[in-house]
């Protein structure tokens, strides 16, 4: 999504403005900046079943006693940069989901929905003051209907022609954030602000529903609104010419973390820069311990980046993700779970260097390599233990 500037305070400049090209068009949308909202935690919220498998019966269950289940998720848009953001949650640092959940049978579909926002979305208790705290919901447009037609995993955007009972609708609706509002999410969960070109034609990462949003929300234009209420930019236009990278942001939940590739990364530098004690050492040993069973650390070549490159495909041939289902048993965070704790073990939690005058005494092309084996991140901690005599 490009935008145009309204004003002379951005560095580029606004192209010709086409002649009107907007008949039957919906209505123009005004999004607001992400820092204009809160973001907290609340309580864990469990997941209510253990398995893909326990899910399915249940809605096997919901079914036999009140027919096809209704769901309702909700796009939530803000910007960033003038590039439209949508806001989601992560689930055990895999699953992507739009905010909302099933209905209840005797719930009205709109009210129900904004009781469904609410639970995984709303504030508790004191938590928050001021404005935004307690805005209400605004439900827009139906922007896609999905169906389930029977008890397995797919969904459709259509119902095949041989489905007479669908078992599920699930319909997402545009929401229409206001001009501040306070969210907190669970403590088990993540709530994500995710650039909408990431999730054009991702259905790998994402899936097909989320992947679609694109095209839902292309039938909009925008308005980029900035702290002060003031148009600043609209579509269609120039974009950023500052260099800046849009990228996924972690604004509430689970760890404090970026999204980051599992490349290995040469990691000497910013040793040395975090532990200025070692220059105080005439001759000594550093031992640095990694917390955690899905990374690793290991010494390896530090000059030619093929290196890493080569060495994160040959672990992904070692210990690849189970798609089928037949590899491995453990899979409770996703398909590179148990592969991501092979890998660890393979590789190591820890490495040990000699310190000579002040300086680690490596070879001249040896690195300490970070190796992360998850593809959504923890926050790592590492022990760092130094022992020797000082200069």
């Amino acid at each position: 999504m490009s935008t145009i500037t309204a004003t002379n305070i951005q560095t580029s400049y606004p192209p010709i403005i086409p002649k009107a090209f907007n008949a039957n068009q919906h209505e123009t949308i005004r999004l607001y900046p992400l820092s204009n909202y809160t973001f907290g935690t609340k309580e864990t919220q469990p997941e209510e079943d253990p398995s893909v498998l326990a899910r399915l019966k249940r809605l096997e269950e919901h079914y036999a006693e009140h027919g096809m289940r209704r769901t309702c998720e909700g796009i939530l848009v803000c910007h960033e940069h003038n590039h439209p953001h949508i806001l989601m949650l992560q689930i055990a640092n895999a699953f992507f989901k739009l905010p909302g959940d099933y209905l209840k049978p005797e719930d009205d579909e709109v009210e129900g929905f904004k009781a469904r926002l609410n639970e995984r979305l709303a504030p508790v208790g004191n938590q928050f003051s001021g404005e935004g705290v307690n805005e209400e919901w605004e439900i827009g447009d139906t922007l896609a209907q999905w169906w389930r037609p029977n008890f397995e995993t797919f969904m459709y955007p259509f119902i095949p022609a041989h489905v007479t009972r669908p078992k599920e609708c699930k319909k997402l609706y545009f929401i229409q954030l206001p001009k501040q509002k306070v969210l907190s999410v669970p403590k088990n969960m993540k709530l994500l602000a995710v650039p909408l070109f990431e999730l054009y034609d991702n259905t790998a990462r994402y899936g097909p529903q989320l992947s679609a949003i694109p095209h839902l929300l292309s039938r909009y234009n925008f308005e980029f609104i900035d702290e002060n209420d003031q148009v600043v930019a609209a579509t269609p236009g120039a974009g950023r010419e500052d260099g800046y990278v849009l990228k996924t942001k972690v604004l509430a939940g689970g760890d404090d973390e970026e999204m980051k590739e599992t490349t290995p990364k040469q990691e000497n530098d910013h040793v040395v820069s975090s532990l200025p004690e070692i220059k105080e050492y005439k001759v000594g040993l550093l031992n640095l311990f990694i917390q955690h069973t899905s990374c690793a650390l290991s010494l390896n070549e530090n000059w030619d980046e093929d290196v890493r490159e080569d060495m994160s495909d040959a672990l992904d041939r070692i210990a690849p993700e189970d798609r089928k289902g037949n590899l491995y048993r453990h899979s409770a965070e996703g398909l590179d779970d148990m592969p991501a704790h092979i890998k660890s073990a393979l590789i190591g939690a820890s490495v040990t260097v000699p310190i000579t005058n002040g300086k680690l005494n490596t070879g001249t092309w040896q690195g300490i390599w970070y190796l992360e084996f998850r593809a959504s991140k923890h926050q790592r901690k590492i022990v760092a233990t130094i022992q020797g005599e000082k200069a």
